[in-house]
């Protein structure tokens, strides 16, 4: 995972270990989980500029991951346990929603989302992926409040070609579908563009430190 920091580095997440990595390309870890079994995935900064990031363990253990939150002068907070694979997170333009995916669920949550300290609550299934979908892994949403959610081995019936899905979080209706030609396994979903709907995505196969920038920026150096 690899996103910008505010000062102009850059903030990254390589196996067990986060890094703030400043412009001249010195390096200071922020944080080191303790599970050598266990790595971090997927990550994001949320409206407020706090990281969020998730691990999963590299035997696929189920429920035996987390989601967890790093603000600027605090120690990491444990956010979220019986993880299985921590993956995509966005949240709504009224900063209230925080929506994230369990690949292994093949589910996305809705939490509700308090701005002022983070804190998630009242958790909700609003889509689950059934299996000749894939599973749901990297996520971004539009400036209708709707999400676009990259799909995990997605080849059964397309001919090794992957998914993206574009969904109502409001009552899980699958919008439209894009095929994306030559990747079996897209993992993450990032807007390339400013936009005002939908202008242009990034989905990068699956493959190490494919994790791009939101537009958000974490204030963590």
């Amino acid at each position: 995972m690899v996103t910008l920091c505010n000062d102009g580095g850059l903030i990254l997440a390589v196996k067990e270990i986060i890094y703030h990595r400043n412009r001249q390309g010195n390096m200071t870890v922020l944080h080191k989980q303790a599970l050598p079994e266990a790595r971090y995935n997927d990550g994001k900064c949320d409206p407020a500029g706090r990281l969020w990031v998730g691990t999963m363990r590299y035997d696929y253990d189920s429920g035996a991951s987390s989601l967890y939150c790093l603000e600027a002068g605090k120690a990491m907070q444990r956010m979220l346990d019986c993880v299985s694979i921590s993956n995509g997170m966005a949240w709504n333009a009224e900063h209230t929603i925080m929506y994230y995916i369990d690949s292994a669920d093949r589910a996305i949550y809705a939490f509700r989302y308090l701005l002022e300290n983070g804190e998630i609550s009242e958790r909700r299934v609003i889509f689950t992926a059934n299996e000749g979908m894939g599973m749901p892994d990297g996520m971004t949403i539009d400036s209708d409040d709707t999400l676009w959610v990259a799909m995990y081995y997605y080849h059964l019936d397309l001919g090794g070609h992957g998914r993206v899905l574009h969904i109502d979080p409001a009552d899980g209706t699958v919008l439209d579908e894009i095929v994306v030609p030559g990747a079996s396994s897209d993992a993450e979903m990032r807007w390339a563009l400013p936009m005002t709907k939908v202008t242009a995505m990034v989905s990068p196969s699956a493959r190490p430190s494919a994790n791009i920038t939101p537009p958000m920026t974490p204030t963590l150096a």
